[in-house]
């Protein structure tokens, strides 16, 4: 008899979880009743469907690959963060999804270390491989976890929490105290841009501005003009043959996030007018603040292709802000065909904090 009502109440349980699965497909109102217990999972252990052709090892890390399927922790683009540490070994199959692994998370690992310190307790680790972190990632910003103890410069325990921060984004808990700054944002991020307004170039006699053509125009010596009045409505500044007439651009002043412990760059978007018979240099003068001598360079030869060409100011050239630069330019010798210039900009290194 006891069998008889056990066997009875196991099944009534499955017929409750079963309707309670068909009204959730349907799409239900908030809860009248409590929901069963065999709706609810443990997420200390989750299975994983297995990419093909991998091995999981037990106890090594876990990430999701691109497709959805669990492959062993690596720096790889496209990989999600450590989802957990596999509670078995795994040998995918030939195709995706043969076999599951089972991933434990919200656990603390000992695992390899490339290099931390003491001071490293409490911060971020990015996965190296499935069973080593570092502090910064080496390339792809997949994150491991938490050091949570410091053992020695190549070994500490982990926690590994599940889910992670989704690869590509920030979370509230990723800003605490130096968590994200700018060295460890992508170098994009930490390039300053400031744009030089070529309509503001004024033409340069003997280190004097005359009182009248100093302005850049259709008439002058070099000019600014459209590509083609009637097509084309860039606007470039064309030193003609052989003219080798100084321009200065307009002043910048040094914003307050530039560091001015790296080099900055000054950039020119240029070519040779068609014919392609002269490869001019452009001799870029960097001046900083009052009194200073030239810091600047040549650039690479010029072309008849459109190309990015720069000088480097080194470090050492560069003061800390506020400080004020002056950029000017003369072509080299060119005698058959024009140079023409179409954009100037200053790429500065922000600091990091």
């Amino acid at each position: 008899m006891r069998s008889f009502i056990k066997t009875w109440k196991s099944l009534f349980t499955l017929l409750v979880a079963a309707a309670f699965v068909l009204e959730a497909s349907r799409g239900m109102t908030a809860l009248a009743a409590d929901r069963p217990a065999s709706a609810i999972k443990e997420t200390g252990l989750v299975a994983y469907p297995v990419a093909a052709n991998v091995t999981i090892y037990k106890g090594g890390m876990v990430c999701i690959n691109a497709s959805g399927y669990a492959v062993p922790a690596a720096d790889t683009s496209g990989f999600s963060n450590v989802v957990g540490v596999a509670h078995e070994k795994v040998a995918g199959g030939s195709s995706n999804g043969t076999y599951n692994v089972r991933v434990r998370s919200n656990v603390v690992v000992l695992l390899g270390a490339s290099s931390i310190t003491q001071a490293m307790v409490g911060t971020a680790m990015y996965v190296v491989d499935d069973q080593t972190v570092d502090e910064t990632s080496p390339a792809n910003g997949i994150r491991a976890g938490i050091l949570q103890r410091y053992v020695s410069a190549t070994s500490g325990w982990v926690l590994i929490r599940e889910p992670q921060t989704a690869l590509g984004t920030v979370g509230a808990s990723d800003l605490g105290t130096d968590s994200v700054t700018a060295v460890k944002l992508k170098g994009a991020l930490r390039t300053g841009y400031i744009p030089l307004n070529l309509f503001a170039a004024q033409i340069i006699s003997t280190n004097a501005i005359p009182d009248t053509g100093n302005f850049l125009d259709g008439n002058t010596d070099p000019e600014i003009i459209r590509v083609n009045g009637a097509t084309d409505k860039q606007a470039m500044i064309s030193w003609p043959a052989n003219s080798v007439v100084e321009i200065q651009l307009p002043a910048f002043a040094y914003p307050p996030d530039l560091d001015d412990a790296a080099a900055i760059e000054v950039h020119l978007l240029t070519n040779m007018a068609a014919g392609g018979m002269d490869t001019p240099v452009i001799a870029v003068g960097y001046f900083e603040g009052i009194g200073d001598t030239n810091a600047g360079g040549n650039t690479a030869a010029l072309s008849v292709t459109l190309s990015d060409v720069s000088v480097a100011i080194a470090a050492g050239d560069v003061g800390a802000a506020p400080k004020v630069a002056t950029i000017t330019l003369i072509p080299g010798t060119h005698a058959n065909e024009a140079v023409q210039l179409f954009a100037a900009w200053i790429e500065y290194t922000r600091k990091d904090n």
